[in-house]
C-alpha cells in the first residue's frame, strides 16, 4: 500500500526500528524515528524477493537460537506482535485480509467459521 511507512531510524520507546505505520503522507521524524515509504524502498531494492522476505520475517514468530536470552526472546516476540497488530488493525488491510480469508474458506468448502477478537481499527 502506498500509505505504508517503515521506521528505518532508531527506537523511540514506542516504535522500534522496522515498525510500520500507515499515513497519508510521510510521518515526521520523532525521537530518532525516520519513516520511509515501503513501496519506495521496495522499488529501490536490488532483490525484491529478499526485501519481501525480510518484511515477512519481521512480523512472524520463529524459534530463536539457544544463545538468545529469555528476555531477548520476549522482546523479539513483543516486537513481532506489535508490528503485526499495526498492520492488521489498519482498516483497509483488515478488510482485504478478512475478504481473502472468506474467499479461501468458501473455496475450501469450510462450513463454519467463528471470528473473535476483532482489533481496534484505524
Amino acid at each position: 500500500r502506498k500509505e505504508c511507512y517503515i521506521n528505518v531510524g532508531e527506537n523511540d520507546g514506542w516504535y522500534s526500528k522496522g515498525s510500520f505505520l500507515f499515513a497519508s503522507s510521510p510521518p515526521a521524524p520523532f525521537n530518532g524515528t525516520i519513516w520511509k515509504s515501503v513501496n519506495e524502498l521496495r522499488s529501490l531494492s536490488q532483490d525484491v524477493k529478499a526485501f519481501d522476505a525480510t518484511l515477512i520475517r519481521s512480523i512472524e514468530f520463529y524459534t530463536p537460537p539457544l544463545s538468545v536470552t529469555e528476555d531477548d526472546m520476549w522482546s523479539m516476540f513483543d516486537t513481532a506482535i506489535f508490528r503485526g497488530i499495526t498492520i492488521s488493525s489498519y482498516l483497509p488491510v483488515y478488510i482485504d485480509s478478512v475478504y481473502h480469508a472468506l474467499e479461501s474458506w468458501v473455496a475450501d468448502k469450510i462450513q463454519h467459521v467463528e471470528i473473535r477478537g476483532i482489533p481496534t481499527l484505524y
